[in-house]
């Protein structure tokens, strides 16, 4: 991309978006935008941080040429990066959106007799777990523990506590 293309696509961007956008260079290194300090004809002036680190506050200066790209950190919506793009949302792309996701736009269907849950079913998912398997999950975490600590047999445990 050319200097002014970078611009115009960085001046496009709200400055509430600016925090959340990341900055790949070509030789790898990631940095992170915080605020936009002067867009220049050779270089980009901002205050960020380097990716991977919590050093806030620096300055960079970053030549147009030496950006790879620029990631927009998060999950968003179709909508959302239509907007950011100057791309007019309309209702046929929402409805694709949730098609590509999973997500059905119309509503569940009446249930139907055979799609009660028997009584039965009721009465065993609401009985007490077995004090056996409780057990031996303790003892499992136990010997782990144990191995761990370097130590060849855990210590007993009194049962029931």
């Amino acid at each position: 991309m050319k200097n002014e293309e970078w611009i115009a696509l960085l001046r496009g961007v709200p400055e509430d978006v600016h925090p959340a956008l990341v900055l790949q260079l070509l030789n790898g290194t990631e940095v992170c935008l915080d605020t936009v300090v002067e867009y220049l004809p050779q270089y980009f002036a901002f205050r960020g941080r380097m990716g991977g680190t919590t050093d806030e506050g620096r300055a960079f200066f970053i030549p147009w040429q030496q950006i790879l790209f620029i990631r927009w950190e998060g999950l968003h919506k179709l909508a959302e990066i239509q907007r950011l793009c100057g791309v007019t949302v309309t209702a046929t792309s929402s409805f694709l959106e949730n098609e590509a996701l999973g997500i059905s736009t119309s509503p569940p269907p009446a249930p139907t007799p055979q799609d009660s849950v028997p009584a039965q079913v009721i009465e065993t998912s609401t009985a007490t777990p077995n004090p056996n398997a409780l057990m031996d999950t303790k003892s499992i975490l136990e010997k782990i523990r144990a191995m761990r600590a370097g130590t060849t047999q855990p210590a007993p445990r009194p049962r029931g506590k």
